[in-house]
């Protein structure tokens, strides 16, 4: 299915139909100056059209506040229908709060139903609000996993960088749906664990979950100190080039574009391209030909 996005920011709802195989095209963006308000699609090319309108003006904590809404919030709700009635998909999906106001576009008819992320297998209890409208009258019957009765984890919210007691990052990512040890596991499928792993003291790596892991593991954290990243020269001079050559040179519309682009370029930096640091071998030759090695002397932290 061809399927238009709309609100798009980094996506979520677009990437999860993007990995079901179906192509997702996006409307303007505020992250790169676009406004919604100027956006005509031509008709009858979608087959649907999926949104997440801002929410903030209906959010509880707006009400407990007594903060009176802006205005903005049902401002882009009108705009989400004046787009639904000009591409006039098959089908239209809206995700937002719980407490937002009914959406009706005429010619279709709509369903409100909401869904727990704890529903979907995730640890994390976030409850979300979705309006459906179908022209046919489908209806959607989701397939809710059973809630054990395990403690959940509260909502992740931006706001939460700003509090003393924050959650990290690598709890962030995990109620998120991506998993940091779960990756490191998976590169260590295919090459022996190393003495340490030499990083800088970002929240990513000093977190208790990836500490816990690296323990399990025998491998032994190895921070530079802050300020100083030639200490981590290898990996500073990656970062160059990756920008440089990748990342400053691609403008990515989707983040499916983005993982083959960046996947076809770690691809030939690993199997085609000559480094004279290697005696002009390719990466993948030279791991090949030497076995994973620590460069770290043992006990060495810094």
């Amino acid at each position: 299915m061809l399927i238009l996005s709309i609100f798009p920011g980094v996506d979520l709802l677009g990437r999860g139909f993007e990995l079901e195989g179906h192509c997702v095209v996006r409307g303007p963006d505020l992250l790169w100056g676009g406004d919604v308000r100027t956006f005509h699609p031509p008709p009858g090319k979608f087959d649907g059209l999926i949104a997440g309108s801002p929410c903030q003006d209906f959010s509880r904590k707006r009400r407990k506040r007594q903060t009176p809404p802006t205005g903005y919030g049902l401002e882009m709700l009108s705009e989400f229908v004046r787009v639904a009635l000009e591409a006039q998909p098959d089908w239209w999906l809206l995700e937002n709060v719980p407490t937002v106001p009914d959406v009706q576009v005429p010619g279709y008819v709509v369903q409100r139903l909401d869904l727990n992320a704890r529903e979907c297998g995730s640890a994390q209890d976030r409850l979300r609000h979705f309006q459906f409208g179908s022209r046919q009258g489908l209806i959607l019957v989701p397939r809710r996993a059973p809630v054990t009765g395990s403690v959940s984890q509260k909502t992740v919210l931006a706001t939460e960088g700003r509090r003393k007691h924050r959650r990290g990052w690598v709890e962030f990512c995990q109620l998120q749906g991506q998993d940091v040890t779960a990756f490191l596991a998976a590169v260590l499928e295919n090459r022996s664990a190393p003495v340490f792993l030499r990083s800088d003291n970002g929240t990513e790596f000093t977190s208790q979950t990836v500490q816990a892991w690296l323990e399990q593991n025998k491998v032994g954290p190895a921070f530079i100190p802050p300020g100083q990243p030639w200490k981590n020269g290898f990996i500073e001079s990656f970062h160059d080039k990756f920008r440089d050559e990748c990342l400053q040179r691609e403008w990515f519309q989707s983040l499916l574009e983005a993982k083959v682009v960046i996947e076809a370029w770690r691809l030939h930096y690993n199997t085609q391209r000559p480094h004279s640091s290697l005696a002009y071998q390719t990466p993948a030759a030279f791991a090949a030909n030497h076995p994973a090695q620590s460069l770290i002397p043992v006990g060495h932290k810094n």
